[in-house]
């Protein structure tokens, strides 16, 4: 028998039941906002040596990753090629003055560099990257430090070379250092030198190169009778690639007769990976910066949230590859990080 009660009865659990579906959507989306969508509560500033470099892009995907992942506003400041103490102060000023609660800054020299630290007020977290300073004297100690070990990838570019000769006695090696202003390339070249002399082999010229053309490059390898070409940083490691091409290239070329010369580097730009691709450069050094730009982000975002009040010092990682090693699977994780 039909009974109005029963329909009033059904029509409220199927009330309740989409009342139910509803809530639970709702809850979905703000859990997927606040994963995925933080609010912005704290700004961090980055402030590296020639912002644009194709070098720092895996280490802008790092910095993005991490930012949207903790809801920072992350604000990433444009520089020029090899900026002074001078300016780059005025650059810290600044982001402190337009808000930021932190900073990343790779210091642009080792002379000077104190100096721009000095003054920034104790409140602003401060994470250096790739040039480490001492910073004992400073009163702000709400700064630590993220980067490769200079001295250990100096060292394992010496021993990789050393193993594709089997030996290095008689060698002639030319160095081109890159940036010696940075701490970092200073503890890499000697550390290679280091190494290499141990192990018998001759540095036939070192050179800091940051301007050096490709010609120029050739006139030396020419000059010195080179067997093989260092290069270590990124962009130097670019224009070594360069003069090899060009040498296989054309006879013409400076230093035709040293054909055989190799290149071994140290380098993350898409530029110097398809050269270790192509077999232009017979070995790479590719340090994490992802790793560097993901980790420079937490720790400040922890510090800042009140998470962590503890200055530490952070090591990333690097691998060696050549052009028949770098698709495996652990160089490939460093080589082509993927994020965003």
């Amino acid at each position: 028998m039909w009974n109005p009660r029963n329909i009033f009865n059904e029509s409220k659990w199927l009330a309740a039941i989409i009342t139910a579906i509803v809530i639970g959507i709702v809850v979905c989306a703000i859990d997927v906002i606040n994963v995925d969508g933080n609010e912005e509560k704290y700004q961090i500033s980055v402030i590296v040596d020639d912002s644009n470099s194709a070098r720092w892009d895996s280490f802008q995907i790092g910095l993005r990753q991490a930012a949207r992942e903790k809801g920072i506003r992350l604000n990433y400041v444009t520089t020029d090629f090899e900026a002074s103490p001078e300016k780059e102060k005025v650059l810290i000023d600044q982001e402190i003055k337009n808000g930021a609660d932190a900073l990343i800054i790779q210091p642009c020299s080792e002379n000077g560099a104190p100096d721009i630290l000095s003054d920034i007020p104790e409140d602003i977290c401060i994470e250096l990257i790739d040039n480490e300073l001492e910073i004992d004297n400073l009163v702000n100690k709400n700064i630590s430090y993220i980067g490769a070990d200079s001295d250990e990838i100096g060292t394992e570019l010496a021993v990789r070379i050393k193993q594709e000769y089997g030996n290095f006695t008689g060698l002639r090696i030319g160095i081109l250092a890159g940036n010696l202003k940075l701490t970092s390339n200073q503890e890499r070249i000697d550390a290679f030198k280091r190494i290499s002399r141990e192990s018998g082999a001759r540095i036939v010229f070192s050179v800091e190169a940051t301007l050096l053309s490709e010609r120029e490059i050739g006139e030396l390898v020419k000059t010195n009778k080179a067997d093989i070409l260092v290069a270590l940083d990124n962009d130097v490691t670019e224009t070594a690639a360069e003069y090899i091409q060009k040498v296989e290239n054309y006879n013409t070329y400076p230093s035709n007769e040293q054909k055989n010369v190799k290149l071994f580097g140290i380098g993350c730009s898409p530029e110097n990976i398809n050269n270790l691709d192509k077999g232009t450069t017979k070995g790479l050094i590719v340090i994490n910066e992802y790793e560097m730009g993901y980790m420079a982000i937490i720790e400040l975002s922890d510090k800042l949230m009140g998470r962590n009040s503890e200055v530490n010092n952070y090591t990333v990682g690097y691998t060696y590859a050549t052009g028949d090693t770098m698709y495996d699977e652990g160089n490939q994780q460093i080589i082509f990080p993927i994020g965003e």
